[in-house]
């Protein structure tokens, strides 16, 4: 008798640590009880992108990478987008589309040459799942300047451009 009810004691004991601590664990375990703050998500569609391959996309782009501040997502739905001119993502800011082979950003023939098609000039940011066809109108895909750090590009598909990703800069 005197082992279980030491046993159900340390029991009882245990449990009540344990469940003392849920409430107040962010003030004996911070990083346990502290969840990271939502990253904000826009949608180029909420913009007026359609995807469609029909209209110039490029205005609904430059809306959402705008109101897209560091640390916030800019997603692309699958279709085809018409770009018309160079795109512009802040630092902490990731471009992403729903795969290589379901979201493509096209310039169309008859565009005036576009120097860099995305151009990124600080830390943090990210293209991924995108397909890029230059139209033969693109010097660079990506170029990022201003210590390009952390920048991450990948399953990315770059075609009909002279070249693919150019880093002018880096720090540290």
């Amino acid at each position: 008798m005197e082992r279980n009810s030491t046993f159900g004691m340390a029991t009882w004991r245990l449990t009540l640590v344990f469940l003392g601590l849920l409430p107040f664990g962010k003030w004996c375990c911070p990083g346990w009880a502290t969840a990271a703050p939502a990253r904000p998500v826009y949608n180029v569609t909420d913009f007026g992108a359609n995807g469609s391959d029909n209209e110039d996309d490029t205005s609904a782009f430059e809306a959402a990478l705008k109101a897209a501040e560091k640390q916030a997502r800019v997603n692309v739905p699958p279709g085809i987008y018409i770009i018309t001119k160079g795109l512009s993502v802040a630092p902490g800011v990731s471009l992403m589309g729903a795969g290589m082979q379901r979201t493509r950003l096209r310039v169309p023939d008859g565009t005036k040459k576009i120097g860099n098609f995305i151009a990124t000039g600080g830390p943090d940011s990210e293209i991924a799942d995108l397909e890029i066809d230059g139209g033969g109108l693109i010097e660079n895909i990506i170029r990022s300047t201003g210590g390009a750090t952390n920048l991450v590009v990948q399953r990315c598909h770059f075609h009909h451009a002279m070249r693919g990703i150019e880093v002018d800069r880096t720090s540290g």
